[in-house]
C-alpha cells in the first residue's frame, strides 16, 4: 500500500517531531510516499531548493499515486487542507487524527474537517493511542 502523510509545513514545524513518530508507525502498513513531511531537516520555509510549482506537481502526483492519505492535523495547515480536498475528490481512504494535549489553548480541529463524513478523522492522547487507531484502521479493512 502506498500511503500519503500530510503533515504541516509551512503552517508550522511545531509538531515535526511527532509526525517523524507517525511515519514509522506507518510504515508497518505500506510506503510513505511523503517521508519527507517528517525529516528535521524540512523548516517551515518549505523545501526552498525546489519551485512552487515543482512541489505542486509532484505532491499531486503522488497523491494520485496514493492508495490512500493520511494527516496528522493538529496543527492547521491549509497545505494540508488542500490535500484532503483534493484525495476526497478523487475518492481516496482518508484518515485524519488530531492531538487535543497539543493544540493551542485558543485552537481546534476545523469543523470541515471535523463535520466531512467522507473523513474518518480520530482523537489520540499518545503514540499508543495512535498505533491502535492504526491498528483498527488498517487491519480491520476500513479501507
Amino acid at each position: 500500500m502506498q500511503i500519503y502523510f500530510a503533515g504541516s509545513i509551512s503552517g508550522g514545524r511545531d509538531h515535526q517531531a511527532v509526525y517523524l513518530q507517525i511515519t514509522e508507525l506507518l510504515k508497518n502498513y505500506g510506503q510513505i510516499l511523503t517521508e519527507h513531511v517528517a525529516s528535521p531537516q524540512l523548516t517551515q520555509m518549505g523545501e526552498s531548493a525546489l519551485s512552487p510549482s515543482t512541489v505542486y506537481e509532484r505532491d499531486i502526483s503522488w497523491i494520485k499515486q496514493a492508495d490512500m492519505l493520511v494527516a496528522e492535523i493538529t496543527k492547521p495547515s491549509l497545505g494540508v487542507g488542500y490535500e484532503l480536498a483534493y484525495a476526497e475528490s478523487l475518492g481516496k481512504p482518508i484518515l485524519c487524527f488530531y492531538n487535543n494535549k497539543l493544540l493551542g489553548e485558543n485552537q481546534k480541529v476545523s469543523s470541515m474537517i471535523l463535520g466531512n463524513s467522507y473523513i474518518t478523522s480520530k482523537p489520540y492522547k499518545n503514540l499508543e493511542q495512535l498505533a491502535g487507531i492504526f491498528e483498527e484502521y488498517f487491519k480491520k479493512g476500513s479501507i
